[in-house]
């Protein structure tokens, strides 16, 4: 934690320890699903005394899928990754507290990665930067390997606030691969970094408040595929939900701590415990000639 930042971390709240590949979510003889998040918020508070505060926050989330040999030797493929960071389904006008974005960002300009094509990788610099943490990492794809990245910041909804602008979107990003690799991961990642923001209104100095958001994580693949015969699909799904708590210690400074949530986990059936939403399997028909 950087002086006046909060960090907090999703995987050691569900495995125990902060993981470099993230939370093994689900796991079958076709391969692994990985997902994280975390979050870096100032503990600043700022706007207009008596009228509105606001905390600024960096949001990161993080999706992969590693492909085993069976799922590669059956004809398999993975297919493509979903991540959203998603202000939009928990907003709500009665809120004394919401989170949401800044509406003068775009992709490529504080929602990160920005839409691109044919692309074996690429950077992400993370975090609040000055007087906080940046992290700078790299995305790449196994050898030989490119994958396009399409965005959507629907729906979405400009909230005004005392003479202010702010902007609850589901923010959401679709990694297309479509590409088979024995024993290989294919990693992605994407964030807000306009920055987000977590708005109170009415704001009192001895009071407590609570803000929620989602981030959600998506995986397709082939998981086998027999000429003139069948092929199978897997899709598994993740819901999260972050809860952000700020305890003012003053009217500028908060103390800020947080959870994270998962719909539906854990997971079952089989395997049992697996942090994830849903699994969804299908098999289709090839017809030949």
């Amino acid at each position: 934690m950087a002086q006046g930042t909060t960090l907090i971390l999703a995987a050691p709240m569900w495995i125990g320890y902060v993981s470099y590949d993230g939370i093994p979510a689900y796991s079958d003889g076709n391969g692994t699903f990985y997902w994280d998040t975390c979050l870096e918020l100032n503990n600043q508070l700022q706007g207009v005394p008596g009228e509105f505060e606001y905390l600024s926050m960096s949001v990161t989330g993080f999706v992969d899928y590693f492909e085993s040999s069976t799922m590669y030797n059956n004809g398999g493929e993975e297919g493509y990754q979903i991540g959203a960071i998603d202000y939009y389904s928990t907003h709500s006008s009665a809120e004394s507290a919401f989170a949401a974005t800044n509406p003068a960002a775009n992709f490529g300009s504080g929602w990160y990665p920005a839409p691109m094509s044919g692309i074996s990788g690429y950077g992400l610099s993370i975090g609040l930067g000055t007087g906080g943490i940046t992290v700078s990492y790299s995305i790449s794809m196994p050898a030989g390997v490119t994958e396009s990245i399409s965005t959507s910041n629907s729906p979405s909804e400009i909230v005004q606030f005392d003479g202010n602008n702010a902007e609850v979107a589901n923010l959401t990003w679709t990694f297309n691969i479509v590409h088979t690799e024995s024993n290989a991961a294919f990693p992605n990642a994407f964030e807000d970094d306009a920055p987000g923001l977590i708005i109170i209104l009415n704001f009192n100095p001895s009071q407590q408040y609570a803000a929620s958001f989602n981030v959600d994580f998506e995986n397709y693949a082939i998981t086998s595929y027999y000429v003139c015969s069948y092929y199978t699909t897997e899709t598994i799904w993740v819901q999260t939900e972050w809860e952000v708590i700020v305890t003012p210690q003053s009217s500028t400074t908060a103390s800020i701590s947080g959870q994270l949530y998962i719909y539906g986990s854990p997971y079952a059936p089989s395997p049992p415990y697996s942090y994830v939403t849903g699994v969804v399997s299908g098999e289709y028909y090839i017809p030949c000639g």
